[in-house]
């Protein structure tokens, strides 16, 4: 895990500093962006099967740090329910560290992001040791902003991600994925 981190966190800063000589210079351009955002939540299919599709909340902030790149956080709420048990329902808060590549002068503003992700992770269920935990995993996310003449945006992405955590269950510790994909509207402002 450190070295992961370690190789992230070295990658995005020669980024950060091959980038900038193509910096943001015109202080016109405002750099940062605020959003919320609402939508559904769909647990992988391996780890998470027998699970209906949930809801999502989320919060992102995003600041410009070269032409194309830059930094956020996004804060994310998450559950699920089992189909068929009423045992075993699925809460999450994360918090995902992201490096974005978008053009924020732009009307139509598609972009993508890749990142890690750091997730406290509740279980209620019955069966299982270990109720609570802490998650990591990897993020990727895609999605398309309108930005009106005001600064206000609207928009929509894709998120699919990682929640990897070690729980303890009748037949000894495994490691679990509890994530899996998100499609949401997103309402913000850029200033």
């Amino acid at each position: 895990m450190r070295k992961l981190l370690l190789t992230v966190s070295t990658i995005a800063t020669f980024i950060v500093v091959v980038e900038n000589s193509f910096a943001v210079n015109d202080y016109r351009v405002k750099t940062k962006q605020f959003s919320g955002s609402i939508g559904g939540f769909a647990p992988n299919s391996t780890d998470l099967k027998g699970y209906e599709n949930g809801a999502n909340i989320s919060a992102s902030f995003t600041i410009q740090v070269a032409k194309i790149i830059g930094l956020g956080i996004d804060m994310n709420i998450y559950g699920a329910e089992p189909e068929y048990y009423n045992d075993g329902d699925l809460t999450s808060v994360g918090f995902e560290y992201l490096i974005y590549f978008q053009q924020v002068t732009e009307k139509f503003q598609p972009y993508f992001a890749l990142g890690l992700g750091s997730y406290s992770n509740r279980i209620d269920s019955f069966l299982l040791e270990k109720k609570n935990g802490v998650g990591w995993g990897f993020v990727g996310k895609a999605g398309l902003k309108y930005f009106f003449d005001n600064d206000l945006f609207i928009g929509g992405y894709l998120k699919l991600f990682t929640n990897y955590q070690d729980i303890e269950d009748i037949d000894g510790t495994h490691t679990y994925n509890l994530g899996g994909a998100e499609l949401n509207i997103e309402l913000g402002k850029r200033f």
